[in-house]
Order: C-alpha cells, then structure tokens, then sequence
C-alpha cells in the first residue's frame, strides 16, 4: 500500500503532461511538462497521502453519519493543505505572480480532484 501513492501520482503525472501537450498545445517538451508541471502536483499529493491514512486509522470510513462527516471535512482540509502546498510551489517557479493569485488558480483546478483523490484512497484503505 505505501507504492499506491506514488504509483497514482506517476501515472496521473504522465496523463497530464500528454493532456496539456495535446489540448493546450503547449509546445515545450514532453519531458519539461511533466517534470516541471505536472509531476510535482502529484508527488506533493503522494506525499500527504499518509496524513489522510492517519485520519482513516482514528476514524474508519463506515456509513455512519459521523464518520462520513468527519472524512468529508477531512477531504476538503487535505484538497486545501494540498492546495496551499502547489500554491507556494508555484509561487517558487513562478515569482513574477502573486501567491494569491497562484493559490485562487490552483483552487479552482486542483480542489475536487483533490477531494476525489482523498475519497478514492479511503476506498483502496477500506
């Protein structure tokens, strides 16, 4: 189980940089996309996965209304740690932009799939 989140984080990598080489047209190499742009997202996630299968080892993921409460607030706390995380990276590679506007960007792409992801790992711990 502790190769899962690297593995996710490898192959979502890899679909991205082939999406934004494909539908955004970006011209950089395929190379330059993923290490660059799209494989730290990913690896930032994998690497926080374990403070989400903490949150699963106190509070199993049952179909009790607490405990669905308590991981829905979990989910949407770790997508906004997550995004937090990307946001500053960003900032770093990207100094020209403001924080601010780096982490409302990153809100508005990252946030449900990092809830998704959150809700997928429950699933594989379940």
């Amino acid at each position: 189980m502790a190769l899962f989140p690297v593995a996710l984080a490898l192959t979502l990598a890899m679909i991205d940089g082939f999406q934004a080489g494909f539908w955004d047209g970006d011209e950089r190499s395929f190379l330059y996309r993923l290490v660059m742009q799209t494989l730290p997202p990913w690896l930032i996630a994998a690497m926080i996965l374990p403070l989400a299968r903490i949150v699963f080892e106190r509070v199993p993921l049952e179909l009790r209304p607490r405990q669905v409460a308590v991981h829905l607030v979990a989910s949407i706390g770790w997508a906004l740690f997550h995004t937090v995380l990307i946001a500053s990276y960003n900032w770093l590679r990207i100094p020209d932009w403001s924080w601010v506007s780096l982490f409302r960007r990153s809100l508005f792409f990252n946030l449900a799939g990092m809830v998704a992801l959150y809700w997928l790992y429950a699933g594989a711990l379940a």
